[in-house]
């Protein structure tokens, strides 16, 4: 299984999996662009800003669950479902 990469205690970097579901602060290098708010769920990559590439980084704001990994949430047609 791959670590999370982090780049401080509470910051990742592009490519690193994302370690809780929930909402992130991308921060660009040389502030190109305004820092942004972003829902990432869990064991997925942090995404590559195209201008940044991998110095850009993401902070958790709060966790927020993602509901299909939710049994009282589930249903049968979801192809959404926690491994």
């Amino acid at each position: 299984m791959e670590t999370t990469t982090k780049i401080s205690e509470k910051r990742w970097q592009p490519g690193a999996i994302v370690p809780q579901s929930g909402v992130y602060v991308m921060h660009h290098r040389d502030r190109h662009s305004k820092a942004e708010e972003i829902v990432l769920l869990a064991d997925k990559h942090f995404p590559q800003c195209e201008v940044c590439q991998g110095e850009a980084s993401f902070e958790l704001v709060r966790t927020a669950p993602y509901v299909f990994h939710d049994d009282d949430f589930h249903s049968d047609d979801t192809d959404e479902r926690r491994p």
